[in-house]
């Protein structure tokens, strides 16, 4: 059975998507099976996922929008011609990344639904819980990890996705505005989630903690002698490497895409297989 994992938090910005992504990314690398369900709006882990493929990766309507239309109107509905298969695969060894697409109509549709029901709300939330437990129920066995990519706040498909979850990762920067949110966050889940689990994670490098010494540096040399992009790749390179991992799915291997940030991905991978391990029994 897949372990069910959500990376959430209520501000946005703070790397949930780029968590998502390296996370499916590695657990592809190490011959694990991936689901990633997109509930953002924005739907940037669908766009860097599905690649340079031709077209965006909602636009034959098999996505998340199209499919809480569908199960609406039939309760016997199946998800199966809903998931891309393998949009990403472990070459020559097991593992892959399938991809329930988000939608940016998903926004509209809640919005418009809330208006159309006269119990909005619960109504909502009854179609909500009603998907995601019908993906589980369809696919829980196909799949070692199923990761849900939650839009910033606490949405109620967030929050669906969250009272599902096995496990809830919270990516956080080290600053004070991104910090000061996780009280609340935490007694949130803690009162609507039975997630056993909650793991924080800070984006704090060797890199981040230079960040006050960077920006005297930058502000010294106004730069003169190098590029932008050079001065910022010089003292972060394993972040520039992210950032370059988050273009658009090329095909390339893993070590590759993300150059010397892969073993910081690898690493994170290995933590959070550990931590479900036993929960993940897909074959």
């Amino acid at each position: 059975m897949a372990a069910i994992i959500s990376i959430a938090n209520m501000k946005g910005g703070v790397g949930k998507t780029t968590l998502c992504i390296s996370l499916a990314e590695g657990l592809c690398y190490l011959q694990k099976h991936v689901l990633v369900l997109d509930l953002d709006p924005q739907a940037n882990c669908s766009q860097v996922l599905w690649g340079k493929r031709a077209g965006d990766p909602w636009k034959e309507g098999d996505n998340i929008h199209r499919f809480l239309h569908e199960i609406i109107e039939t309760a016997t509905i199946d998800c199966f011609p809903y998931i891309k298969r393998n949009v990403i695969e472990n070459r020559g060894r097991d593992g892959a990344v399938s991809l329930f697409c988000g939608s940016p109509r998903l926004f509209s549709f809640e919005r418009r639904k809330l208006s159309e029901y006269r119990n909005g709300i619960r109504q909502l939330e009854a179609i909500y819980s009603r998907a995601i437990n019908k993906i589980y129920d369809r696919e829980a066995d196909n799949f070692d990890y199923i990761i849900f990519d939650c839009p910033p706040g606490i949405s109620l498909i967030a929050e669906s996705a969250l009272k599902t979850s096995d496990l809830i990762i919270m990516p956080t920067a080290p600053n004070f505005l991104s910090t000061m949110g996780i009280q609340a966050f935490s007694e949130f889940l803690v009162r609507n989630t039975s997630a056993q689990r909650y793991v924080f994670i800070n984006q704090v490098s060797a890199a981040a903690r230079r960040m006050a010494k960077f920006r005297t540096e930058i502000r010294a040399e106004a730069y003169r002698d190098k590029p932008r992009y050079q001065v910022f790749r010089n003292h972060y390179p394993q972040r520039v490497a992210l950032q370059r991992a988050m273009d658009r799915y090329d095909g390339s291997t893993f070590d590759s895409r993300y150059e010397n940030a892969a073993f910081l991905v690898k690493n994170v991978t290995e933590e959070l297989i550990e931590i479900t391990n036993g929960r993940s029994t897909a074959q």
